[in-house]
């Protein structure tokens, strides 16, 4: 967790820690330390904390790092061991099943036997591995890929939001110590997580039902959007430190609902030059995800938590309008592509 302190509190509170103190350290507002919300810190032997220096023009400093003993809570081995390992291994093994098992082409695949390519290519034509001009003129000028951008944008703002600053503000804001942080920031993701495949299935089973490719694609992220931006709000305005992660999992329910139509999108619209759609849509949700954490920073400097929120939740309302106009069955046309 961390925490930021005026620089004439450093020595006091350095002096503190070293002598395997327990401290009760409180939020600084205007100058004076607040007694709402005191943040208890165990020092004993098994966990010790040096404050630091900072370097802004307001003075602050941070407790910059955490050393564990055999507990190993904040332990850069047991990270190392448990997170950065098993999910680097993981990478590594799929690239290689990728790059082993993926071909270009469904008659470049030995698994794929002549009844199958005959299926395919009766179904879609025959694709060639042979690489092409890509059409970037008539791609650029697809008013629906613009609305695409624009509604990614939104999402990805969101998205980074929930990604990398839910953990600190449930800590620093919520007050929820390391492990309760740990557990509470996960709920969301498994919430996104069951929304992302529910959304996939909902979308195919729409277009199954119904035949209709626009409504199978906008329904989904109408409602998707318009569930998110409408659980921000009691999400970030609520007292209650549960409620509010409880309307949190909802709204990132909602945002991940969206994505499963949101990349049909790029197969919809651009048929053999969806990877090249896809790359344009994802360049500003990208755009927003890089921006998100940065705007949050300083909105919650300048003004308090729920701005970053209610922001996000602004703009799924946006991305909500933006949906309801995109056609997914507005193909780049043929002719050119």
């Amino acid at each position: 967790m961390v925490e930021l302190f005026h620089r004439r509190d450093c020595a006091f509170l350095e002096r503190r820690v070293d002598a395997g103190h327990t401290i009760s350290l409180r939020r600084r507002r205007s100058g004076r330390i607040s007694n709402r919300h005191p943040i208890v810190v165990p020092l004993d032997a098994a966990l010790r904390a040096r404050v630091c220096a900072g370097t802004n023009s307001c003075g602050v400093a941070a407790w910059s790092s955490l050393r564990a003993s055999d507990r190993g809570v904040v332990d850069f081995a047991l990270w190392v061991a448990l997170a950065f390992l098993p999910f680097g291994t993981m990478g590594i093994v799929w690239a290689a099943a990728w790059y082993v098992y993926y071909r270009d082409t469904p008659r470049e695949h030995p698994a794929v036997n002549a009844a199958e390519l005959e299926l395919i290519h009766s179904s879609i034509g025959e694709r060639s591995s042979v690489s092409k001009t890509i059409p970037w003129r008539a791609i650029l000028r697809s008013r629906t890929l613009w609305l695409m951008c624009v509604m990614y944008f939104c999402y990805g703002y969101c998205q980074a939001l929930y990604l990398d600053w839910f953990p600190s503000y449930l800590a620093l804001y919520r007050q929820y110590n390391l492990k309760e942080m740990g557990l509470y920031a996960s709920l969301p993701l498994f919430a996104g997580a069951a929304g992302n495949l529910l959304g996939g299935w909902l979308s195919d089973l729409l277009l199954k039902r119904t035949g209709n490719l626009v409504v199978a694609r906008r329904a989904l992220g109408v409602i998707g959007f318009l569930t998110a931006g409408s659980a921000i709000v009691p999400a970030a305005l609520t007292a209650d430190p549960w409620t509010s992660v409880s309307f949190s999992c909802l709204a990132v329910f909602g945002l991940e609902l969206t994505i499963g139509a949101t990349w049909a999108l790029p197969l919809d619209i651009g048929a053999e030059y969806a990877g090249s759609v896809s790359s344009v849509m994802n360049t500003f949700g990208n755009m927003g995800g890089a921006i998100s954490p940065v705007l949050c920073a300083y909105l919650v400097k300048w003004f308090s938590w729920n701005e970053p929120f209610l922001l996000a939740s602004s703009l799924c309302l946006v991305a909500a309008v933006v949906y309801f106009r995109i056609d997914a069955s507005r193909r780049i046309p043929s002719e050119t592509v």
